[in-house]
């Protein structure tokens, strides 16, 4: 969470707002991934993001959304995405209730 409010306030501090209020309203989950999570991300992550990757196959999670797509491969159940594909994917399925 750190990282991703540095980023806004460097980069898009407008958005920071959004963000807050985003985190207040689903259910946050820390993960600590194990070694056997670790040693499957390992060769999809670059070494300094095997954590970030362990901690998504850990938990379960289905999509890592990130800029930085180029440190990380899909795989072991997990799809990596920017944000902007998240955005559009939920666009398109939220209109897909006004046909």
């Amino acid at each position: 969470m750190a990282e991703v409010r540095r980023n806004l306030a460097a980069k898009l501090p407008e958005a920071a707002p959004f963000f807050e209020e985003f985190l207040r309203s689903v259910p946050l989950q820390i993960h600590r991934p194990t070694s056997h999570h670790q040693e499957r991300a390992r060769e999809l992550a670059d070494a300094k993001d095997v954590p970030i990757l362990a901690a998504a196959i850990g938990a379960g999670a289905r999509l890592l959304v990130t800029h930085n797509v180029r440190h990380f491969r899909s795989g072991q159940g997990v799809r990596v995405v920017r944000p902007r594909t998240l955005i559009e994917k939920v666009r398109a399925w939220m209109g897909s209730f006004g046909t």
